[in-house]
C-alpha cells in the first residue's frame, strides 16, 4: 500500500504549500481513488498520523527538524497497528527521512513538488 499511495500522490499536482490544504488535497486523491482512510487516528497518546490509509500512517509535514520528524515517525512506526509510515513533506532536508525501515516497517518519503529547502 506505501508503493500505491506513493504513486498516486504521484500523479497529481499540489496547488498549495500549507500542511492543511495539502491534507485535504491528499483526501480528495484518496476518496478519488477509492482508496479507504482515517483521519487523525489516535494510536496512543501523542500518537495522532494526519491519516491512517491501510496500515500505512501518512503525515504531512512543511515544517520542523529532520530529528523532530524522524523521532515521529519511529512513534508511528513502533505502533501495532501501523505496518508503514509515509512522510509527504515539502521540506527537501526532510528527504533525509528516507531510511528505509523504523521498528522494522518500510518508510516511505514524498516531497511535495515545489518543496523548499
Amino acid at each position: 500500500m506505501l508503493d500505491r499511495v506513493m504513486g498516486l500522490l504521484d500523479r497529481y499536482e499540489f496547488s498549495s504549500r500549507e500542511e492543511r490544504r495539502i491534507q485535504d488535497a491528499i483526501a480528495e486523491i484518496l476518496v478519488v481513488n477509492e482508496i479507504p482512510f482515517k483521519r487523525e487516528v489516535v494510536l496512543s497518546p501523542g500518537n495522532r498520523p494526519d491519516f491512517m490509509v491501510e496500515g500505512v500512517a501518512l503525515e504531512v509535514k512543511v515544517g520542523g527538524s529532520i530529528a523532530e520528524v524522524l523521532r515521529q515517525m519511529q512513534r508511528y512506526a513502533s505502533e501495532p497497528a501501523v505496518k508503514a509510515v509515509l512522510l509527504v513533506t515539502t521540506r527537501t532536508q526532510h528527504m533525509r527521512a528516507r531510511v528505509g525501515q523504523l521498528a522494522g516497517k518500510p518508510v516511505g518519503v514524498f516531497l511535495v513538488p515545489g518543496g523548499l529547502a
